[in-house]
Parts: structure tokens; C-alpha cells; sequence
């Protein structure tokens, strides 16, 4: 408990000056530009180093473990945009914000020439994401090229994540079930994405609710099929799940509403920290598609959806 006294006393604090949905949704619907705490990428990455150094011992290892989970859609978007050559400022758009990588990273790696140069850059940063980049860099030699690249880094991710989360108690049990609710995301976005030819054990990820059989069953139905049996799974409409990013939404909210009822109810875990932090990438990540919206004109009653969240 000594190990996350501090840092939850520290982010109970700074819990207040985060918009919330509420007060996201009143911006929208007057029309301003959304402005927040998590606005800034640069900021999120300065504040998950915060609530690190607010950790110590055991907790601070789970808790980095855990973050570094929170960095795979965004090295993912860099690794395949380097792979489609597209432009840097292109990449740079499509990367969501990360607490593991700042701007200034981002736009170095965006700059490489090849995904293939990736890996050595991250290891000359000292990043711990070097060694799930080569391991995903490598994997994209096949098709789906793109699929394989994201499962793949999602599986190094995890590995190494579950090296650092062993141990008893209620912490290590905490960060057990935030892992396997990630990879559960990680395998329902997989089962929702998949139409290239594959098979079920090449894109599976290990080590949640969703074990390798059910998996495999999910896989060999028709996309329409498949997306009313992970609604069930889930709790979810099925027409959340037909749009990509309302079902990314719908699958990260899922975690972010689960370490907030955990935070609540063991106040002094590693709880508090991990959902004040998976709540701020949330919001910079709402933020984002938002003043992406609005760049493209679409007005706040469009964004609203995106906003409140799905309704279960």
C-alpha cells in the first residue's frame, strides 16, 4: 500500500481537471473548440511520467507494464504508415495520442525512410517498445501485412507485459485482469477487422477471457455472424460494432469504466493511478477525432455519438 499512497493521493486531485464527458459534450454542443488537460499529446506523455515517478517499487513496475499496452495503437499507426510510405505529416495525423510517446518522438520515427529502421531508432531512445517493433516489423513480410504487424507487436506487448505483472496479491491480480481485458480488445478488434485469408492461430493473442478455441470458432463465421456474437460477448448493439472506430471506442471504454469501478472499490491499489491515466488517454484520444471533426466541418450533434460513448 505504501508503494501507491502518494501517487493516489496525487491523482484523486488531478481527476478534477479532466473534462469528462459531460463537460466535453456542452463544449460541443456550443460549438467551441474542445480544449482539455489531455488536449495536448505532449502533455499526456509528460503526465503518465508524472504518475510514474508518483509510484514506486512493485506498483510502478505493473503500472509501466500496463502503459505500455496503452502505446500499441499509436506505434501501430506509425509502423504502418511508414509500411504505406506515406507522408510523415500524414502519419503523424493518424497516430493517437500516446504516454509513451511524446511529439517529438513521433516525428523523428515518422520521418524514417521504412518501418525496417523503426526498431534501431526506438532502441537508441532507450524505448522499451524497440523490441515488440522489431517483432512486428518482421511479421508484416506476410499478408495480411497489416494485420500480422498489429497482432504481432500486440503479442510482444503482452509477453513482456506478463513478465513484469507476476506476483500475489491484489495488485498483481489487478493488473492480471487489466491485461486480459486488453488482450480481450485486442482479439475482439482483430475478429472485426479480419477478411484477408489467415489462419485463426496466427492472429490470436493469449492471455484473455477469449481462449484460443472460441477464437478460432469466432473466426470461421461471416463477418455478420462473428459481430453479433462478440455483441453478445461484450454487452454491445451489434451496430456499434460495424463502424471501426465506434467499435474501437466502444472496446476501449469498456476498460476505462472497469479500472474506474476498481478504483473505486480498492482505493488503495494500483487502481486509482491506472484509471485516472487510461481515463486521460481517453479523453486526449476524444479530443483528437473531435478537432478532427470539426477540422472537416461535421457539427457537434455528429460528434455526440463518439462523445458519450456507447450506452452499456
Amino acid at each position: 500500500m505504501a508503494e501507491t499512497d502518494y501517487a493516489n493521493a496525487r491523482v484523486a486531485a488531478r481527476r478534477a481537471r479532466l473534462l469528462g464527458d459531460r463537460g466535453l459534450r456542452e463544449l460541443l454542443l456550443r460549438g467551441a473548440a474542445p480544449e482539455g488537460p489531455g488536449s495536448s499529446p505532449a502533455e499526456l506523455a509528460r503526465e503518465a511520467a508524472r504518475v510514474l515517478g508518483f509510484l514506486s517499487g512493485a506498483a510502478r513496475r505493473r503500472v509501466a507494464a500496463l502503459l505500455r499496452l496503452e502505446d500499441a495503437p499509436t506505434l501501430e499507426a506509425l509502423l504502418r504508415g511508414l509500411l504505406l510510405r506515406l507522408p510523415p505529416e500524414r502519419i503523424l495525423r493518424g497516430a493517437p495520442p500516446s504516454p509513451g510517446l511524446g511529439p517529438e518522438a513521433l516525428a523523428a520515427l515518422a520521418s524514417l525512410p521504412g518501418p525496417e529502421r523503426a526498431p534501431e531508432a526506438l532502441a537508441t531512445r532507450a524505448s522499451p517498445l524497440a523490441g515488440a517493433a522489431a517483432a512486428a516489423v518482421k511479421a508484416s513480410a506476410r499478408e495480411p501485412r497489416l494485420l500480422r504487424l498489429g497482432v504481432a507487436l500486440e503479442r510482444a506487448l503482452v509477453e513482456g507485459a506478463l513478465r513484469e505483472l507476476r506476483g500475489r496479491g491484489e495488485d498483481a491480480r489487478l493488473a492480471a485482469r487489466a491485461l486480459a481485458l486488453h488482450v480481450d480488445a485486442v482479439n475482439a478488434a482483430t475478429l472485426l477487422a479480419v477478411e484477408a485469408p489467415a489462419r485463426p492461430d496466427e492472429l490470436f493473442v493469449a492471455g484473455g477471457a477469449l481462449d484460443a478455441p472460441a477464437f478460432a470458432r469466432l473466426f470461421e463465421q461471416a463477418p455478420a455472424s462473428r459481430r453479433e456474437a462478440l455483441a453478445r460477448w461484450l454487452g454491445a448493439d451489434p451496430a456499434a460494432l460495424a463502424e471501426p472506430a465506434r467499435a474501437a471506442e466502444l472496446l476501449a471504454r469498456r476498460r476505462e469504466r472497469w479500472l474506474l469501478r476498481e478504483a473505486r472499490a480498492r482505493p488503495f491499489s494500483i487502481a486509482p493511478p491506472l484509471a485516472y491515466l487510461a481515463a486521460r488517454a481517453g479523453e486526449a484520444r476524444r479530443l483528437r477525432v473531435v478537432r478532427l471533426g470539426q477540422e472537416h466541418g461535421l457539427p457537434g450533434e455528429a460528434l455526440l455519438d463518439l462523445v458519450e460513448g456507447p450506452a452499456r
